[in-house]
């Protein structure tokens, strides 16, 4: 089951709290330095809006920097609709990465992540990805939670759908459409989370 990331954040999170403990013991640490310390190894709970941000990317951020922030592009082709052109990063071939740019504004519209991979390759993958762009692990931790763990964070979902071969689909949106994310869940992965969209609409 991919629940081990969950598992390694508080371990990472004791261990930061006993090194600040055992080093105050030779040197002088305030209060508000151990606050601030163990406060960037807690991802503080999410709302829609947050997912303004993602993966390094803003919204309103420039398909010429994509690039820059992904490195070399592995295949690249027009939506059939040829409203958007999409972009595929493989740099790690099992959790690949799509993203959709609009065609005429040249700003990104869709960021896809998928992990494919079962069990423990499942986490091993998630770590590979994040290490490989530098992704942050307040938006990586979401692979691997359950439907309930997501919905407890983010509330009820707008949209919550069961699709063909038993796959799980839940959706939210912000109240002024300008964001929505799509988490979806999957049988042969124990219904855990491994597929996360960014929508932002412009």
């Amino acid at each position: 089951m991919p629940r081990i990331r969950a598992k390694k954040s508080l371990i990472l999170l004791i261990s930061t709290c006993l090194t600040i403990l055992t080093s105050s013991c030779t040197e002088e640490t305030t209060v508000q330095e151990v606050q601030e310390i163990v406060a960037e190894e807690v991802c503080k709970p999410k709302k829609v809006d947050d997912f303004d941000q993602f993966i390094g990317m803003d919204y309103g951020y420039k398909e010429i920097e994509l690039e820059q922030r992904f490195g070399e592009l592995y295949f690249g082709e027009y939506s059939e609709d040829s409203l958007s052109f999409l972009y595929y990063f493989e740099g790690e071939s099992r959790t690949p990465i799509t993203v959709a740019c609009d065609a005429k504004q040249g700003l990104v519209t869709n960021i896809l992540i998928e992990v494919l991979t079962l069990d423990e390759n499942f986490d091993k993958d998630v770590d590979v990805i994040s290490v490989k762009y530098d992704f942050s692990e307040c938006d990586m931790q979401y692979f691997g939670m359950t439907e309930k763990e997501i919905k407890q964070e983010l509330g009820e979902p707008l949209y919550n759908e069961e699709l063909e071969g038993g796959v799980k689909s839940i959706t939210y949106q912000t109240e002024i459409k300008k964001v929505a994310v799509n988490f979806k869940f999957y049988p042969e992965q124990d219904y855990v989370c491994s597929s996360v969209m960014i929508l932002w609409f412009y």
